[in-house]
């Protein structure tokens, strides 16, 4: 009989989507500008560094973490041609800011987790990085690109001039032309997609997000264990047996938009742990609706 360990070696995934940086709320639901943005992303990377290397590692051995952004980092109010939205900085700031934000926070959670020895960081590009409306420009050209190559050169620069991260390894996979993220981590396939194109009538993508993990499962040719999305800003879980999906919520919480499109409202991010034999067995949603300015 096979001897089941059950205290083996896991992989961390941080699950960051909709960040929206740069976009301003003032209403009587929400307030959001770019101090809250940085308040919370803080927040969730240090609350997921004390749950994971705090909690979870004292049972299972966590050396590997895995960072799966899943697009929409800027607001980009030009993303609409001449409908513009409400943004509190300038398209490069916001590029500029939203990839230091990132990098500093990831930088911090790896010096300060000294058993972390690698780290895998993927991205993939959100309708908001778009330039224009849809079909103006070619796919390729997307801010959400510029964010991960900003974000590439600022973790380069700070593990060659840190000795503590000189022994770290940071492995990049961004995809600066195609929609997807494909991954294995502990022997499991994991596929990103932002999801912008899946229909959403009446607030309730489900149908439109089974029909694109079919299509997807299928052009992978069954290469697909988990499926990560975000753009709705909604937390969300299936698993129908095959393949387990996992919708994201943004940073943001509710706004005008998605207030009128019926879509989530609570902010929050996610974290994972992935097992080599049973796949993801931790889900977590990190709330951070409650991190206000001042």
């Amino acid at each position: 009989m096979t001897k089941i360990n059950l205290f083996e070696e896991e992989e961390l995934i941080l699950h960051i989507a909709d960040l929206h940086y740069g976009e301003k709320v003032e209403s009587e639901y929400n307030t959001y500008n770019t101090a809250i943005a940085k308040k919370r992303l803080d927040y969730f990377f240090d609350k997921a560094l004390r749950i994971a290397r705090d909690i979870y590692s004292k049972a299972i051995p966590i050396k590997k973490v895995h960072i799966f952004i899943n697009g929409d980092m800027i607001l980009n109010e030009t993303m609409r041609g001449s409908q513009k939205m409400v943004a509190e900085m300038n398209l490069i700031e916001q590029v500029n800011g939203v990839a230091e934000l990132l990098a500093r926070n990831i930088i911090q959670f790896v010096r300060r987790w000294k058993a972390i020895e690698v780290v895998h960081i993927y991205g993939v590009p959100g309708n908001h990085g778009r330039i224009g409306k849809p079909g103006d420009e070619d796919q390729a050209a997307n801010y959400d690109r510029q964010v991960y190559d900003r974000l590439e050169l600022e973790i380069e620069l700070a593990v060659a001039t840190c000795n503590d991260l000189r022994d770290r390894k940071f492995k990049f996979h961004f995809n600066r032309r195609g929609e997807l993220a494909i991954a294995k981590v502990a022997g499991k396939w994991i596929v990103m997609h932002h999801s912008d194109g899946v229909k959403n009538q009446l607030g309730i993508p489900y149908y439109g997000l089974a029909r694109l993990r079919d299509r997807l499962y299928k052009a992978l040719k069954g290469k697909m264990d988990i499926l990560l999305v975000g753009h709705f800003h909604r937390g969300y879980m299936e698993n129908e047996g095959t393949v387990k999906m996992i919708m994201a919520p943004s940073l943001v919480g509710w706004n005008e938009y998605i207030g009128k499109a019926g879509m989530g409202h609570f902010a929050g991010q996610n974290i994972y742990l992935v097992h080599p034999t049973w796949g993801i067995t931790t889900e977590r949603t990190i709330s951070v609706g409650h991190i206000k300015e001042g």
